[in-house]
């Protein structure tokens, strides 16, 4: 069986508009779902194995707890993380918040 692989950034664009369709949170007009960006996994992505996934949550909930100043406030926001072919997650952030995750040279792109 032959697999073909989506390019990041129309995997991005496809699990912002399923993430948004999705939620049922969106009468919330001061927080919006984000997708952040951290480029590629040091696992190399298909090569992760079962044990290195919940590894790579685990350090999506640290980064965003460093901003919004809590662990169980970043898992609350935290809607899915990307753990196999790109490192990343989406969450809900208000303004403020979003533009303060995209300010860390290891964060790519934060996008609404």
């Amino acid at each position: 069986m032959t697999t073909t692989r989506m390019p990041p950034l129309a995997f991005l664009c496809l699990a912002s508009v399923l993430c948004l369709l999705s939620s049922p949170s969106l009468a919330s007009a001061a927080k919006r779902h984000y997708v952040v960006y951290l480029g590629g996994h040091t696992h190399g992505g298909s090569s992760a194995t079962e044990a290195d996934l919940p590894a790579v949550t685990s350090s999506h909930h640290d980064i965003l707890a460093t901003h919004l100043g809590d662990l169980e406030r970043a898992r609350d926001a935290i809607r899915y993380s990307f753990t196999r072919h790109i490192n990343g997650f989406t969450a809900v952030l208000d303004e403020e918040g979003a533009a303060q995750i995209a300010k860390p040279p290891g964060v790519v792109s934060v996008e609404r």
